[in-house]
C-alpha cells in the first residue's frame, strides 16, 4: 500500500490556506489601491457594506 502522507501534507496545506485567505478585513482589501490616492492627497475608497452584501 502506497504511503499516504504526501497526500495528507497537501490536504492540511490547502486548508490552512483557505483558513488564512478568510482573516481578511475590509480595510485589507482597500490598502493596496488607496496607496496612490494617498500620495496625492485624493479622496480614497471606503468599504460598503450594501455592495459587500451583494456581492
Amino acid at each position: 500500500m502506497r504511503n499516504k502522507f504526501p497526500v495528507n501534507v497537501c490536504l492540511i496545506a490547502l486548508t490552512v490556506a483557505h483558513v488564512s485567505v478568510a482573516q481578511n478585513s475590509p480595510q485589507d482589501h482597500l490598502r493596496v489601491p488607496n496607496a496612490a490616492p494617498a500620495q496625492v492627497e485624493a479622496e480614497q475608497m471606503t468599504w460598503d457594506i450594501t455592495v459587500a452584501a451583494y456581492a
